[in-house]
């Protein structure tokens, strides 16, 4: 099982609106992905332009989209009180993400906690916020291949990722990719999950565990 996950602000080079992002594989194949960057445009450059690019914004990354509102670009939007530590049988990485996002999003905080856990062999993705009044929150998550419905989530070839279907509605649509580079890489389309909250709370929380799916 392989982790990257990334803290920092959405105002670096080449930046996407992607604090908080995740990328997991396992046995070096891809389970939750980003898309990347398409061919080169006029309008990626831009700054006017680029964060109309879907690629370059956060509700096709893997990461909280609060009530429906997504990262904004710059410096001041990013990752706060981000801390690491690994005792060798766990490596965590955890961060504020409530910075990231415009005030409209109404959020107090957003903590996110992504675990490598070697002894089990799985990811957890901890989820908690914190809303002004009672809203809805969903979770991105983006993945190569076809999720597979499973009684607790979803399957992504020999991944099971396990998440909470009681309080969150999911949904999965495919993306078709009409960019030459990307498709050089995914093939014809990738896929969006959406984990969609299903009672607006002013508190909640998701855990999102990644582990080998059990033979069939």
């Amino acid at each position: 099982m392989f982790v990257a996950a990334k803290g920092g602000h959405n105002g670096v080079s080449h930046n996407h609106n992607d604090a908080g992002g995740v990328i997991v594989s396992l046995d070096g194949e891809p389970v939750l992905i980003d898309v990347g960057v398409g061919v080169y445009h006029r309008e990626t450059f831009q700054p006017d332009t680029r964060y109309t690019i879907w690629t370059m914004r956060s509700p096709w990354h893997n990461v909280p989209l609060p009530d429906g509102v997504e990262q904004r670009h710059g410096k001041e939007f990013g990752a706060k009180g981000v801390t690491f530590g690994d005792d060798g049988a766990v490596a965590r990485l955890r961060m504020d993400l409530a910075p990231a996002y415009p005030p409209e999003s109404a959020l107090v905080r957003c903590e996110r906690s992504v675990e490598l856990d070697r002894e089990q062999g799985a990811v957890l993705l901890h989820d908690e916020w914190t809303f002004e009044a009672p809203r809805t929150m969903t979770l991105v998550l983006i993945t190569a291949l076809p999720p597979v419905p499973h009684p607790e989530g979803l399957r992504v070839e020999a991944a099971l990722l396990r998440a909470d279907t009681q309080n969150f509605d999911v949904r999965t649509e495919a993306i078709d990719l009409d960019d030459d580079r990307l498709r050089r890489v995914w093939g014809d389309r990738v896929y969006r999950t959406l984990l969609v909250q299903r009672e607006p709370a002013t508190r909640a929380g998701h855990v999102l565990r990644i582990e080998r799916a059990e033979a069939a």
